[in-house]
């Protein structure tokens, strides 16, 4: 089972932020999801100083509409997560909404069984890889860490299949951090 306890996470400070931003340089990356604390001011302060801050909303606020997202380099999003920031909900919508909005903006839309896309201003698509899931736990976390690992690497259409590879072969073994595969195993 997955118990959330805010404990250390939401125990974040602006102080806390600053001190691990002042160690970037324009164009690292700042992978950002909400079961953290100081969320708006992490990202104003990632885009100020030139970082790619990507934004995976999960648990998806409220109030996403509170948050900064022009300080969005990157939306990492499953469907219910961007018809929540897009306010529509089918994948092309979201996609068109979101980049209409936010003309900057990379999108990383999870559709669950039927893929993902990536838009950056041209988009690919990758299906899924299918399997016998054991334990979803570590699914989207092992997804998106592929996917921004190669993304430029290999480029993104190559990274999400990697991703969607990656993810299947981690709902086939039991717990979370464990079932992450290596990168030479995938």
């Amino acid at each position: 089972s997955i118990l959330l306890f805010p404990g250390t996470n939401h125990a974040l400070t602006p102080e806390l932020v600053d001190e691990a931003l002042s160690q970037a340089q324009p164009g690292d990356m700042v992978l950002l999801q909400n079961e953290t604390s100081s969320i708006p001011y992490t990202m104003k302060q990632a885009a100020a100083r030139g970082l790619e801050t990507v934004w995976n909303p999960s648990p998806c606020p409220q109030d996403v509409e509170a948050f900064p997202l022009e300080a969005v380099s990157t939306f990492a999003v499953n469907e219910l997560e961007g018809a929540a920031i897009a306010g529509c909900a089918e994948p092309e919508a979201i996609l068109d909404t979101l980049r209409a909005r936010f003309p900057h903006v990379k999108v990383l839309l999870t559709l669950g069984s039927r893929g993902s896309c990536y838009d950056d201003g041209t988009r690919v698509y990758a299906d899924c890889v299918k399997v016998q899931a054991v334990d979803t736990t570590a699914a989207g976390d092992t997804f998106l860490g592929f996917f921004l690992a190669n993304r430029d690497r290999i480029g993104p259409q190559a990274a999400l299949k990697l991703a969607s590879a990656a993810a299947a072969m981690a709902v086939t073994v039991a717990g979370a951090a464990n079932s992450i595969p290596t990168l030479a195993a995938v």
